[in-house]
């Protein structure tokens, strides 16, 4: 949740006192977003 914590700015109080459900969404939008940023750094890097 470092993520959360370095980039969106959230206390980790606020995603440890989520619900269940609330959790898992966020926990996937940041497996998203990182996926997203993966994908934009190897567009960006040359080829090999």
């Amino acid at each position: 949740m470092y993520l959360l914590f370095r980039e969106k700015n959230w206390a980790p109080a606020q995603y440890w006192s989520l619900p269940a459900g609330e959790k898992a969404l966020v926990r996937a939008f940041l497996v998203r977003e990182l996926e997203q940023r993966e994908e934009a750094m190897r567009r960006r890097s040359p080829p090999r």
